[in-house]
C-alpha cells in the first residue's frame, strides 16, 4: 500500500536533500522501501542516490550490496555504468560472504537489469554460486539456473 502522495513527495524531498551524506546502507534501505511499495524514487533520487553509492560502494555491507542489487532490479532502475562498475568491484570481492540465498538474489537481480558482470565479476559468480549449489532452496536455486542462463555465465560445461 502506497503512502498519501503529499507524504510520499515530502519524504522524497528530503531523502533528496540528505542523498549526499547518506551512508550505503540508508540507501539500500531506501531503496528496499521503494522496491516493497512498487513506487519508483523520482529521477532526481534516483541520480543523487547512484552518485552517493559511487562514491561509497566500498562501504557497502554484503547484505546491503544484494538489498541494492535486488531493489534496483524490482524498480527497474538500470544503474548508472559508474554505479555498474563500483557495485560489481564491490560484489566481486563480497560474494564469498554472502549467503545462499543472496548469491541467487544478486544474481537475478544482475539478469533482470540486463547487466552482464565484468569478467572478474562473472568468475567469483559462477564459483560462489557453484559452492553454494547445494545449500539453495528450491526457489534460489530456479533464480541462479535462470540467472546463469540469461547472462550466459561460463558454467563450465
Amino acid at each position: 500500500h502506497a503512502p498519501p502522495r503529499v507524504l510520499h513527495a515530502r519524504l522524497q524531498a528530503r531523502a533528496l536533500a540528505l542523498a549526499p551524506t547518506m551512508s550505503p546502507g540508508n540507501i539500500a534501505s531506501l531503496l528496499w522501501a521503494h522496491a516493497s511499495l512498487n513506487l519508483a524514487p523520482s529521477r532526481a533520487l534516483a541520480v543523487a542516490l547512484q552518485a552517493r553509492i559511487c562514491s561509497t560502494a566500498a562501504a557497502l555491507s554484503p547484505s546491503d550490496l544484494a538489498s541494492l542489487l535486488w531493489s534496483c532490479a524490482m524498480l527497474r532502475l538500470r544503474p548508472t555504468p559508474e554505479t555498474v562498475t563500483a557495485l560489481a568491484d564491490k560484489a566481486a570481492t563480497d560474494l564469498v560472504l554472502l549467503s545462499p540465498g543472496r548469491v541467487a538474489d544478486v544474481a537475478w537481480a544482475l539478469a533482470a537489469l540486463s547487466l552482464p558482470p565484468p569478467p572478474k565479476l562473472a568468475r567469483a559468480l559462477v564459483a560462489r554460486m557453484t559452492a553454494v549449489a547445494p545449500a539453495l532452496s528450491p526457489q534460489a536455486a530456479a533464480l541462479s539456473l535462470w540467472a546463469a542462463s540469461v547472462l550466459a555465465l561460463d558454467t563450465g560445461r
